[in-house]
Formats: C-alpha cells, structure tokens, sequence
C-alpha cells in the first residue's frame, strides 16, 4: 500500500469510494452523492487552501482517502484542522485507515497545525469512534439530533487529537 498526496485522475475513484456511504448510511450527513467533478472541485479548493488531501492506493486501484479541512471560520481556530477519512468498504480492517491518518496528522503537524478534529454523524458512529480512540483521539461529546437523514435525527460526536 502506498500513501500519497492526491491527484487530479483520483476524483473517479474518490467519488466511487463516498457515493454509497451518502447514498446508504449516516457516516455522512450529505444528501446527494457529489460526482467526479464536484469531487475534483473539492479536492483543488481544498489544496489551495493549504490543507492536505492524501490517498491510499493499492496495486493501482484507490482503496481510501483523507483529508483536513479549516475548523471554523475564525482566526483563532487557525492552529486547528478538521479531519475526514473515508476507506472502500472491501479493505475496511484491513490497515487503510490507520495509514492514512497517520500520515494525514503527520502532514499537518509538519505544517504547524495543534489540533485535529473529527466528527463522527449516527447512531452507528461507535467504530469510528474506537478506531480514532486507537489512534490517540479524546471523546469531547455528542450534539444529539445534529442532522436529519432518511427522515431521523441523527447524533453527532466529535473527538479530538492535540499533535
């Protein structure tokens, strides 16, 4: 497996990876599936922002993503960077995830961040929430009812990581 900054090409596959996580669950409080050019606009307004936005890749196929994100919009919270980490359903358990977060919490305290954030929506958020326990991450609470999808509310949980 081999962790790397992502490319303009990887917006397909990226797009392959989150559309049935929108579509069937409430890992994601987006509605609609976003297509490879949405996908691709994200990933270039994401890396003009100055964040980092990795891949992992195995024999050639995209088996997972990371990336952060600016945390609030005040200057304060600069220091600070929102995370998110999506892995194929096929490779889940398999390492994918751990990797890249470690290499994403590398990139960003390399650039000087303090802080990474995560949130995690649902009522199924507990193993995400193990997995970034296992990674370091503290439970900070819950916002129950934080969103409504396919016609619940839903939770949601955020954890933090000092770096």
């Amino acid at each position: 497996m081999t962790i790397r900054g992502v490319r303009a090409d990887d917006a397909a596959a990226i797009a392959e990876i989150y559309r049935p996580i929108v579509e069937t669950t409430v890992i994601s409080f987006e509605l609609v599936p976003p297509d490879a050019g949405e996908i691709a606009r994200r990933i270039e307004a994401t890396l003009e922002a100055g964040y980092p936005y990795l891949v992992a890749e195995r024999d050639g196929a995209v088996t997972g993503y990371a990336y952060a994100a600016r945390f609030r919009g005040r200057a304060a919270y600069d220091g600070t960077a929102e995370t998110s980490i999506y892995v194929r359903r096929d490779v889940k358990r398999g390492g994918v995830g751990r990797a890249l977060m470690t290499a994403l919490e590398d990139r960003l305290r390399e650039a000087g961040y303090r802080m990474m954030v995560a949130g995690m929506s649902g009522e199924d958020a507990e193993p995400s929430v193990r997995f970034h326990a296992a990674l370091g991450f503290t439970l900070t609470g819950e916002i129950p009812a934080a969103g409504v999808k396919f016609g619940a509310e839903h939770k949601l949980t955020f954890m933090w990581k000092r770096l």
